[in-house]
């Protein structure tokens, strides 16, 4: 008799203990879930064009893009990165070139400069490494250094993102400090800079006469070999010619 009310009190005292294991189990399995699980990230309410449009530092970039329809119908597309320079950007690239105001520049220049910041794809920062190569609405690539910064900043080699990437309704938007300039355009640049071919071929007072060069240069090296252009003599003449 003893004996069954001894196996009936340990049976008890088992069902007890095992009751109470699973009892802590499973409370803690549901803490872990409400807990462990991240709230989703928030669906993102406004495109590229509005975050720029309410950013109080994207005043010039703004300016410009609201100025040019073809810029403000290029970056209201779908599905694009958007790398933008803030007014400090614009700022450094102004006392660069030595005007008063950017809209000193051809307009044709900064159309070009400003489409080859953005990008015809949704491209998040952590996809960003050495290896990666964007194609720009500009036509030239966007390259990355071995830190994940923008390699291809004009003078520099590694422009850093400023704050956090913001999710837009048509893409995403990482902010930059310095203006991207294509290639092309900075060679341009430096060849010309301070001298009389940079007023010629930078100026938006000169816009008809430096497409008409620039059409010039390249008939003339499509027919002949080894032509000097205009664009060269202009760029090997005195300051002030």
């Amino acid at each position: 008799m003893k004996k069954k009310n001894l196996f009936l009190k340990s049976t008890s005292s088992l069902l007890a203990m095992l009751f109470v294991v699973m009892s802590a189990f499973m409370f803690t399995a549901c803490d872990d879930t409400e807990d462990g699980d991240e709230d989703p990230e928030p669906e993102p309410e406004n495109s590229i064009l509005e975050i720029v449009a309410e950013s109080e530092s994207h005043t010039q970039l703004e300016a410009f893009v609201t100025a040019d329809e073809d810029l403000s119908t290029a970056l209201g597309g779908n599905n694009l990165t958007l790398f933008a320079p803030n007014d400090a950007a614009f700022e450094k690239l102004r006392t660069t070139l030595g005007v008063e105001s950017l809209n000193q520049v051809n307009p044709s220049v900064i159309k070009a400069v400003l489409t080859y910041h953005a990008v015809t794809s949704v491209e998040l920062r952590e996809s960003f490494n050495e290896d990666t190569e964007l194609t720009t609405l500009q036509g030239e690539n966007i390259t990355f250094n071995s830190s994940s910064n923008i390699a291809t900043g004009g003078s520099d080699s590694d422009v850093e993102f400023i704050g956090d990437e913001i999710l837009a309704t048509n893409g995403v938007v990482h902010v930059v400090e310095t203006i991207l300039v294509p290639p092309t355009i900075y060679a341009a640049i430096g060849t010309n800079l301070g001298k009389v071919s940079q007023t010629i071929l930078l100026s938006a007072n000169f816009s008809t006469l430096a497409a008409a060069i620039q059409k010039a240069d390249a008939e003339y090296a499509a027919i002949t070999e080894g032509v000097t252009l205009l664009s060269t003599i202009l760029a090997g003449a005195a300051e002030g010619l």
